[in-house]
């Protein structure tokens, strides 16, 4: 009889909450079974988050038990808090006439709020809710039955569950970084501050007391051993992928009548398509490319600022913005396209950065082009697979000769070939084969 091992999944983002971040742990809770492999998930209940795409509970196997903690401190804890500052000035306040002045006063203790609040959600905002998990977890899962544990980040709250479980059940523990975490490319950190040496001593005691490290790139793996002195063979490569079955009920119809170029994702203001803009607009203006044969589509969530921006600088009508869609509805409007747009920005930092969203262009077999720093773990990839070419995304020049480029290719009706068998070791089965292989190789180490 075949022995089935139980992991317990700390995963704040799972279904029915959306995003990207979702789709790593979704795809291994769904296909951990497949290798004896039985999830625990402990996740969010009822959230403030924002994004919610139900349809991605429908691959999430009823029978698998998840946990789920609600976390609604933003939702009312904070006015509680501030209920309470109310109460204790407002006998003086009875001496204050002048609305004016009481509102004023009120404004600045709300703004000193911000800052503690800040402060106090230590590491990240989820912290709140992670407290609340370790204090049910042990009425809710049965430590007896768990064999590993499996946290993963963002947020870093994630961690921190895992790593007080550790040393209270003794597990054996994995720790996945989607992310890293105080060199993460996209976060302002001020290395000077408390809060960044506090946050660092964090990283290093979880790194440190994790059975292994499981990163998403090469390049983020050399940080980690680099940075912190572990021993190589402590940290993992798993990169994101695609799910084979997410493309089967989808159509692989192109549009003809408009070369349409997607990009589906968040934009924010240290990510944002503008130098592709530019590139765009340039071959408008040079009569390069037909405005009228050219469709831009931006499907997700978007900085209303950067909104502002990118259609400040974009001609009229060239830009259909799109909300947020349920995953496989992403997916067929990348199917449709004729060319995908990737942007992962500027910088040394961002060389270790994948998307998530890439292996899933992959898998569309449709010509991407990539922003991205030369040297990138991108650029690696797009030359590995041939699904694509990147660019510096401030050579405004290169933008423009690969956007013709493809663009030609489509007038003249030469679908560029892309090879499918290079990419299937990206599928989300074999990745899950990958992740089973780390915890029964710690199994055997720990038994």
């Amino acid at each position: 009889m075949i022995h089935i091992n139980k992991v317990l999944v700390i995963a704040y983002y799972f279904p029915p909450l959306g995003w990207s971040g979702t789709q790593r742990t979704l795809k291994f809770v769904k296909y951990m079974r497949m290798f004896n492999w039985e999830p625990v998930v402990v996740t969010v209940g009822n959230s403030p988050f924002p994004v919610i795409d139900e349809t991605l509970e429908e691959e999430v196997e009823k029978s698998i038990k998840i946990v789920r903690i609600d976390d609604l401190f933003f939702k009312n804890k904070t006015d509680n808090i501030l209920d309470n500052l109310y109460s204790y000035v407002n006998s003086s306040f009875d001496l204050i006439e002048s609305e004016n002045l009481k509102n004023e006063y009120m404004k600045e203790i709300e703004s000193k709020m911000n800052d503690l609040r800040s402060l106090l959600m230590l590491p990240d905002n989820n912290i709140i809710w992670a407290n609340k998990v370790l204090k049910k977890i042990s009425k809710k899962v049965n430590f007896d039955d768990i064999d590993l544990l499996y946290s993963t980040s963002g947020p870093y709250s994630d961690h921190i569950i895992a790593y007080h479980i550790k040393k209270l059940y003794k597990k054996p523990w994995v720790a996945d970084f989607r992310d890293e975490w105080t060199n993460n490319p996209y976060y302002n950190y001020n290395k000077d501050s408390i809060r960044f040496k506090v946050e660092k001593y964090l990283e290093n005691r979880i790194i440190n007391f994790a059975d292994k490290i499981v990163t998403i790139s090469r390049l983020s793996k050399e940080n980690y051993v680099n940075k912190f002195g572990l021993e190589k063979n402590k940290v993992e490569v798993i990169t994101n992928g695609y799910d084979e079955k997410d493309f089967v009920e989808i159509g692989n119809k192109t549009n003809k009548n408009k070369f349409t170029i997607v990009h589906s994702g968040a934009f924010y203001l240290i990510r944002n398509p503008l130098s592709f803009i530019k590139a765009i607009n340039n071959l408008i203006n040079k009569g390069k490319i037909e405005k009228e044969k050219i469709q831009i589509e931006f499907i997700g969530t978007f900085e209303s600022k950067i909104k502002e921006i990118v259609d400040k600088n974009s001609m009229d009508g060239l830009i259909k913005w799109i909300d947020y869609l349920p995953h496989k509805e992403s997916l067929q409007h990348c199917i449709e396209s004729n060319m995908l747009l990737l942007v992962v920005g500027e910088g040394e930092n961002l060389k270790s950065f994948y998307t998530g969203k890439v292996f899933e262009y992959l898998r569309t077999n449709k010509p991407i082009l990539a922003l991205s720093p030369k040297g990138s773990v991108v650029e690696e990839l797009m030359i590995e697979t041939g699904h694509g070419k990147n660019v510096e995304y401030n050579d405004i020049k290169g933008i423009e000769e690969v956007i013709l480029d493809y663009y030609i290719k489509w007038q003249k009706g030469n679908e560029p070939y892309l090879d499918k068998e290079i990419i299937k070791k990206y599928e989300r089965k074999n990745l899950t084969r990958k992740l089973v292989d780390i915890f029964e190789s710690i199994i055997r180490q720990t038994s």
